[in-house]
């Protein structure tokens, strides 16, 4: 028959809460990682939105200044289908649905409050606003150069 003495329980106590420990610092650690992974893909995703829209720009300026007799070259580009403000409205829509997925998504990852997917939303959208605004202006300025 085992003897049940305390030192064995307190080792016994002390290895169930180490682990639990480990399990709740692993799992923050890994809220962390998605996180910061919505973050990055939100603003790269945002960056290359922006980049290609400067560059329709860039093309329908270019068929703009081409004279009418040029036919190749503006059959080429086929810039007339492009509507830039519509793409834009488009692009913009991408930007808050992807805030508001990715902050869902954080909120599972991360177990909390509604009230925290609430912040990441709008910090989310935020970052994508400033990268989109900050792009069409870098972008616009080394295209036009």
């Amino acid at each position: 028959m085992h003897q049940r003495s305390p030192a064995r329980l307190g080792q016994l106590i002390n290895q169930n809460f180490s682990e639990v420990i480990n399990l709740r610092e692993r799992r923050s650690q890994e809220t962390t990682t998605i996180i910061g992974i919505m973050y990055g893909i939100t603003a790269t995703s945002v960056f290359a939105f922006f980049v290609g829209l400067e560059i329709i720009n860039l093309l329908m300026s270019m068929t703009a200044a081409m004279p009418g007799s040029n036919e190749i070259a503006a059959s080429i580009f086929h810039s007339e289908v492009y509507d830039v403000d519509f793409v834009t409205y488009l692009l913009m829509l991408v930007i808050i649905s992807n805030a508001l997925l990715s902050a869902l998504m954080i909120r599972l990852v991360d177990r909390g409050h509604l009230s925290n997917a609430w912040l990441h939303f709008v910090v989310l959208t935020w970052v994508g606003a400033v990268t989109g605004a900050v792009t069409r202006t870098l972008v616009e300025g080394v295209l036009t150069v």
